[in-house]
């Protein structure tokens, strides 16, 4: 009995023991499934501030406005971070800190390769091309958790400019033999094309102040003078302006101007176009003979206006008008029209129509009522911000150097010492200038004359095509500008006619307009950056970097001895464009009254066998102007 009362006993033990075991175990399980819960709701709770965190960081670099221009890239947005690198403290919902590790961060928004980030192991690099590594730490209670999160900003447009944006497609015959086969040979062009995205915004961005004593919007005292080549070329894609029918009562002398009708369109792809040929037929030998607009050649002496009308009509004008339906014309990309409200206006723009004439392309996604950076278009803000992308640096300080535009043939500028340069006989030695600070200004127009081609002759044609072997075998060419490593600030107006511009690593800015009539560009890798305040561009050949024109543009590809294929202009980086202030007028060739040829509004930003491909590595300046995106987060 006492055995089965000890086995009993023994058995018990072992089941409370059993039971005990359990116990502890299912309380050690919950303790632990506890443990886990809380680490994974507190990790949840991190993960929830991090982001919290990356979204407070966005909105204060937005708002910190460190000191910025496209044409510069300026201090890092992370230095603004210094004096107060908590992001979030609790309050709220938030129950943390988060803070700024600005040490560990890493600044690669101006670079187009991947650099190394703080935790990366030799030979890695993870922070991507135009993006920044910010690393930050979360504390919530006694933890802390380190993240990181890539940040990139950049400006994700190709083409920026107010409405309407013409861009025009094949003009004269093409290569499948349609098209107009009798249009003059100086109107052929190839269709012009955007490799990415446009963003068509509502009114003009440029300040809105009458800088000397000028009106706005087609009423300018001062009109750009272009030859008439490049006169006749732009005529088709005007408001107002052109020939006057001389025909009319010459003693009253009544100018009746041809009108287009303007558009109220955003963007405009191909459609019909009305080219002008002019030519003069000499009349009974009153006039000096005809010349190359068909101005007649004034005789000498004072007359008044009436007898310089008499003289002309001694001669007649033949207007050759050629109608053209241009196709062809792409935008890859798709299209944002962003609204930028002008001081004092209430409502969007009701009509933003976007035109896609038949045989022309429009692909992607069109996005209306866009607003840039998420901002609303009534916030001053939003228009203060899109101005601050047209602020021409201050140059004040730069040293200052003179150039005489009667020797300016080859005009060389760079960093480099001068040196002595190579003679080739009867070629003069082009013009050096150093800037050793890397910067240099210039007070005053910029209009170098070129070389007199009938006097050097071959040597300098044979000169010209060892240092530009793409060039065509008779260049159309007087002269070459150059700058290499250095920024060029002319205070005035600058007009290259028939010129070569090049320029590596440099900048130009032109408090003034910019008219490059005829001739060839060339940049090179390292980009160039132009700003100016308008811009009239009619010439071929590549442009790598960023152009700036603050109150308007007109970009033409030079027309081509045959129906060309490709485009006579081509833009790899970006065009931003601020208004559609442009008045042109043709410069006096021989005899010339204001009262035959009228000044030209050219509609808004005209692109005419023109090709602009996004290349974010030329858009260093104008990427801080770019949206925060959040690429990834991770937690080391």
């Amino acid at each position: 009995m006492m055995k089965r009362r000890g086995i009993a006993v023994i058995h018990t033990l072992a089941l409370i023991t059993l039971v005990m075991v359990m116990a502890f175990a299912l309380a050690s399980s919950t303790l632990s499934q506890l443990n886990l819960s809380a680490h994974y709701n507190q990790r949840c709770q991190a993960d929830s501030t991090a982001r919290a965190a990356m979204t407070e960081f966005v909105i204060r670099a937005r708002k910190a406005d460190p000191v910025k221009t496209v044409t510069a890239l300026g201090p890092s947005v992370l230095e603004s971070f210094r004096p107060k690198p908590m992001l979030l403290q609790p309050g709220g919902a938030i129950q943390g800190y988060a803070t700024l590790q600005i040490d560990r961060c890493v600044d690669n928004g101006a670079s187009q390769y991947p650099a190394a980030g703080y935790f990366d192991p030799a030979g890695t690099r993870s922070v991507p091309p135009f993006s920044l590594s910010v690393v930050y730490e979360v504390q919530l209670g006694s933890r802390s958790y380190t993240y990181e999160s890539l940040v990139q900003q950049r400006w994700p447009y190709a083409l920026t400019g107010p409405g309407p944006i013409v861009v025009p497609g094949r003009i004269g015959p093409d290569p499948s033999g349609g098209g107009s086969p009798e249009m003059p040979q100086q109107f052929w062009t190839a269709p012009s094309a955007v490799k990415g995205r446009v963003l068509a915004l509502q009114a003009d961005v440029g300040i809105e102040s009458n800088a000397g004593g000028e009106d706005r919007l087609g009423y300018l005292k001062s009109p750009i003078v272009v030859s008439p080549d490049a006169y006749q070329a732009l005529y088709p894609y005007a408001i107002s302006g052109g020939l006057v029918n001389v025909a009319s009562d010459f003693r009253g002398v009544i100018p009746v101007p041809i009108l287009h009708e303007e558009t109220t369109d955003r963007l405009t792809l191909g459609g019909p176009f009305t080219m002008v040929q002019l030519s003069y037929v000499p009349g009974s030998g009153l006039d000096g003979g005809p010349n190359l607009l068909g101005f007649p050649h004034a005789t000498g002496g004072a007359q008044s206006d009436a007898e310089a009308v008499s003289r002309a009509l001694a001669g007649s004008y033949a207007l050759n008008r050629f109608r053209q339906d241009s196709r062809g014309a792409i935008v890859h990309r798709g299209a944002d029209l962003g609204e930028n409200l002008p001081t004092g206006s209430t409502a969007l723009s009701t009509q933003p129509v976007v035109r896609v004439e038949p045989g022309n392309s429009l692909r992607g996604k069109v996005r209306y009522d866009y607003r840039v950076g998420g901002l609303a278009a009534d916030e001053p803000v939003s228009r203060t911000e899109m101005q601050a992308m047209f602020a021409k640096p201050d140059v004040s300080q730069w040293p200052e150097i003179q150039i005489s535009n009667q020797f300016a043939k080859e005009l060389i500028i760079t960093r480099e010492p001068v040196v002595s340069p190579p003679s080739f006989g009867a070629v003069p030695p082009p013009t050096r200038y150093s800037a050793p600070a890397g910067q240099c200004r210039l007070v005053g127009n910029l209009k170098p004359v070129g070389y007199d081609l009938s006097k050097v002759g071959d040597a300098y044609a044979a000169a010209l095509l060892a240092q530009y072997p793409w060039l065509p075998a008779d260049p159309n060419v007087h002269g070459s500008l150059v700058l290499q490593d250095v920024a060029l600030a002319v205070e005035g107006d600058v007009t290259l006619e028939n010129y070569i511009l090049k320029g590596s690593n440099a900048t130009l800015l032109v408090d003034g307009n910019l008219t490059i009539d005829g001739g060839y560009l060339d940049a090179g890798d390292n980009g160039l950056v132009i700003f100016c305040r308008r811009l009239i561009m009619k010439a071929k050949g590549t442009f790598n970097g960023l152009i700036v024109a603050e109150k308007g543009a007109a970009l033409y590809g030079s027309g081509a001895s045959e129906p060309p294929s490709e485009p006579g202009l081509v833009i790899k980086g970006g065009l931003l464009v601020g208004g559609i202030d442009l008045l042109i007028k043709p410069s006096p060739a021989g005899y010339y009254t204001k009262n035959q040829y009228l000044p030209l509004t050219i509609r808004g930003l005209t692109l005419t066998s023109t090709r602009i491909e996004y290349e974010p590595r030329y858009l260093r300046g104008l990427n801080r102007f770019g949206t925060y995106e959040v690429l990834a987060t991770v937690l080391h």
